[in-house]
């Protein structure tokens, strides 16, 4: 085992803490964005782990929760909270018996792409067989699944804290956007960039160094481990801030996010940034379309860009020709990618993941047992035909919170950019992440189920108070009817 240079900037931040559980979210909050670092690494002769900074945190945080819970100090909401986490709590419980039992029950018989892939290794799947990303991919699942319980019920039982988790999450997405533009203009000028600093982790391959059109333009991943995970960060930050551009009054730190978050993401070369800004801006355009302030902020917003695209566009034109022709080889090769070789392997892996719905009788391979390069194909091909249905109970239990609450409290300036964070993340994961284990996510699912069962639980509160308002005001007219 071994320490780290990023330990030595995370630990005094973990003290600081004073293991307080408002300032322990905080720090996941923050310390979510370094993917690609590493605060402690375990080397087990081939076998590889670092646990990220946002884990060891949330290890720490789900541990001083249990202990309370085991020395009878209750939120008091816990049965709300179980409630709506009842189907992940199940899907849990089945995926790691699936982790155990699927690989020997199938052990040779079907192909799988592995979760880990040796140096040397062909790009082809192998048969399957028991390996350690059954173990590991368990032990995330798990942890996550706990996160998202006890996050959600300390959240809940704190009505502000949602609200400073929302303003941390702008913030730590501001560092995110500057880090990677510092490693972008390390890669274009040459500045000091402090490579080891922020990928020190071994679980992941670096693949930092990729570049376009002959290494004239880089790539940049930010404090991940490749573009396309930075950028399904990013798909959460644009919806969140972009949506609470729209629907509450202006703030520094929602629209530094969102500025940020859509240049990184142009910058990055990645297909999961373009069809981020694509499909992400008009789809909130649409949902915010009657909110009061949409209509003057558009209006705004339509007579200022022309002019300033015009001259933008008139400069890079005029000045900058060779500039042009570079971004749009940038954006035609980006567009074009299904013609490389990493494409057709991509594939090649999601269509054999998606071929062991069949192969394995709809059991699926097992937890842990699949990596392809979208979570969906990642996740049939490990849970079958059990796991989409348990999925798809737990999205309409949560989406349900969040509808009755928006029905009883009207818009939400909190609760909707967590939703539309963890919708941004989704429609990422869905074609470019193969999996969900990013501490983020869950802690914006977490903050957004808290807030809808704060509105509905003050809404249930207030029609109490009403009735026993009604029936004080009519007890004297009816004095002989109560007793």
């Amino acid at each position: 085992m071994e320490i780290t240079l990023f330990t030595y900037a995370f630990l005094p931040l973990l003290l600081a803490t004073r293991f307080k559980l408002d300032r322990l979210l905080l720090l996941i909050v923050l310390s979510s964005v370094f993917d690609a670092a590493s605060v402690l690494n375990i080397n087990l002769g081939s076998f590889a782990f670092g646990l990220q900074p946002a884990f060891a945190a949330t290890i720490i945080f789900i541990a001083i929760v249990m202990a309370r819970w085991l020395a009878g100090q209750l939120f008091g909401n816990e049965g709300r909270v179980l409630y709506v986490f009842w189907p992940f709590i199940l899907f849990s419980a089945v995926a790691v018996l699936s982790a155990v039992l699927l690989p020997h029950l199938f052990a040779g018989e079907v192909f799988v792409w592995p979760q880990r892939k040796e140096p040397g290794m062909p790009d082809l799947a192998v048969p399957l067989y028991p390996n350690s990303g059954n173990i590991t991919q368990a032990a995330y699942l798990s942890t996550t699944m706990l996160l998202a319980i006890t996050a959600c019920a300390h959240m809940e039982s704190k009505p502000r804290l949602p609200q400073r988790v929302l303003d941390v999450y702008f913030a730590s997405g501001v560092l995110a956007c500057a880090i990677a533009l510092w490693q972008w203009g390390g890669k274009i000028v040459g500045l000091y960039f402090p490579h080891d600093f922020f990928f020190s982790n071994p679980s992941w391959a670096d693949n930092t160094d990729q570049t376009f059109l002959n290494d004239a333009v880089p790539r940049i991943a930010g404090t991940f481990a490749e573009p396309s995970f930075l950028c399904f960060y990013l798909s959460g930050l644009i919806y969140a801030s972009g949506w609470r551009l729209v629907v509450a009054p202006p703030a520094f730190l929602p629209a530094a996010a969102f500025v940020g978050s859509v240049a990184v993401a142009a910058l990055s070369t990645s297909t999961t940034g373009y069809v981020s800004i694509a499909v992400g801006i008009p789809l909130l355009l649409l949902f915010t379309a009657r909110t009061p302030l949409v209509i003057p902020r558009l209006g705004l917003a339509a007579a200022v860009a022309p002019p300033v695209l015009l001259v933008v566009g008139f400069l890079v034109w005029r000045y900058l020709p060779d500039l042009v022709e570079i971004g749009n080889q940038i954006l035609t090769d980006t567009l074009n990618k299904g013609s490389t070789e990493s494409y057709e392997v991509r594939t090649r892996q999601d269509h054999d993941s998606y071929a062991l719905l069949l192969d394995t009788f709809g059991l699926g391979a097992g937890w842990g047992s699949v990596r392809a390069s979208s979570f969906l194909a990642t996740f049939i091909g490990a849970t079958g035909i059990w796991g989409p249905l348990l999925l798809v109970w737990l999205v309409l239990r949560v989406g349900r919170s969040w509808k009755r609450a928006r029905r009883l409290a009207g818009p939400n300036s909190t609760l909707e950019p967590f939703a539309a964070s963890v919708v941004g993340m989704l429609v990422a994961a869905a074609t470019s992440k193969p999996d969900l284990v990013f501490t983020g996510f869950w802690i914006n699912l977490a903050a957004a189920v808290a807030i809808s069962l704060q509105l509905r639980q003050r809404a249930d509160t207030e029609a109490v108070i009403l009735e026993g308002a009604n029936v004080t005001v009519a007890a004297p007219a009816s004095r002989g009817m109560i007793r």
